[in-house]
């Protein structure tokens, strides 16, 4: 009798019709641009143009679905190295199907860099976000996720025109990426 209840139970839990309404893979490009604050330089804004990013996604039911986002960004000095996220999507417009609400959590490590008067820390940040989507067309979606940067040392920049070498150090406000992508149902 208890070979057949695990039996049962192993069969309901890889049952995909019964536990998810879909499951999809993709992948996405994003632009970003992003808001940096020194003591040394004061407040910039920079873009950057080339980011790639792997999904997968799971939807238990209809509206309201997890989704992991695994990439990289390639392009700023002070915002370079490996992206991941767990986002959820919530589908908020019952007559309006293809227009979801966005919010989780991004983690991006940091590559190491700079030169002589300047570097980028190598770590981890953490950044909330938030964000609108829109299925446009078949497999394509457009996105615009806003990340709040915390106020997170992204950076020091050394000012050797003083006498002791001050340092200054560059913050992170905020990023806005605005992404393209295909999702695949499995």
């Amino acid at each position: 009798m208890s070979r057949y209840f695990y039996i049962l139970i192993f069969s309901l839990v890889l049952s995909r019709s019964i536990f998810c309404q879909d499951f999809q893979l993709g992948f996405r490009w994003e632009s970003n641009v992003m808001r940096i604050h020194s003591d040394f330089s004061g407040t910039h804004y920079r873009s950057m143009f080339d980011a790639l990013q792997l999904n997968a996604a799971y939807f238990p039911v209809h509206q309201f679905g997890l989704e992991a986002r695994v990439g990289g960004e390639l392009s700023d000095t002070y915002y370079s190295g490996f992206d991941l996220g767990l986002i959820t999507k919530y589908y908020f417009l019952p007559q309006s199907p293809n227009l979801y609400l966005l919010g989780g959590i991004m983690f991006h490590s940091n590559a190491e860099g700079g030169g002589m008067t300047f570097s980028v820390n190598e770590n981890i940040i953490t950044m909330p976000a938030i964000g609108l989507g829109i299925n446009a067309q078949g497999p394509f979606y457009l996105e615009a996720l806003f990340q709040f940067g915390m106020n997170q040392d992204i950076a020091s920049d050394t000012d050797i025109t003083t006498p002791n070498w001050t340092i200054h150090k560059t913050k992170l406000d905020w990023i806005l990426k605005l992404g393209a992508g295909f999702s695949w149902s499995l």
